[in-house]
């Protein structure tokens, strides 16, 4: 409940820079969805398109908050794939046009930095790191951490049944 709740709120942050990456030579996002290895294994790489954001929500490290509530420090990588034939070699034609994929996971930084939700603080960005893609994809993730919290366990409406020890009634006559 938590987390399904989480990702669409990301995915819905995404979505809100359309505008801002349509002026990028990458252009808008055309593919959001869950990582589920796509680009790792190459026949998964057909049937979406590029520019690409895959969220992944990783690890979460739980903490009893008290007996109502737990709260977690959630990992989230955005892993965004780019399409790439263009060449970094320092003496390549194409250099300025590879140095362009630099660029972009900024751009998506730029509007998930501090992004916070319904049940997650702001989104903080601990590292950036470049993944192994098949030829032709360029593979930036980018991970955050937040902390999430979990009330779906409360136990605020949870009844313990109980025979009282002794009852005195007294009845008053009119």
């Amino acid at each position: 409940m938590i987390l399904d709740i989480t990702y669409n709120e990301i995915e819905a942050a995404l979505r809100a820079m359309d505008a801002e990456l349509a002026a990028h030579p990458q252009g808008k996002l055309l593919y959001i969805a869950p990582y589920l290895g796509q680009y790792v294994n190459e026949k998964k790489v057909n049937g979406w398109n590029q520019p690409a954001a895959l969220i992944e929500l990783s690890a979460i490290e739980w903490d009893d908050y008290n007996s109502l509530s737990q709260t977690g420090k959630l990992t989230v990588n955005i892993h965004i794939v780019m399409k790439s034939y263009a060449d970094g070699w320092e003496k390549s034609r194409d250099k300025a046009k590879f140095l362009e994929l630099y660029s972009y996971p900024g751009l998506i930084n730029k509007g998930l930095q501090g992004h916070s939700g319904t049940h997650f603080t702001g989104l903080m960005r601990r590292a950036d790191v470049t993944d192994i893609a098949p030829d032709g994809l360029y593979v930036h993730v980018i991970r955050y951490e937040t902390v999430v919290q979990d009330k779906s366990t409360s136990r605020k409406n949870r009844y313990i049944m109980t025979e009282p020890d002794s009852v005195d009634l007294e009845l008053e006559k009119q």
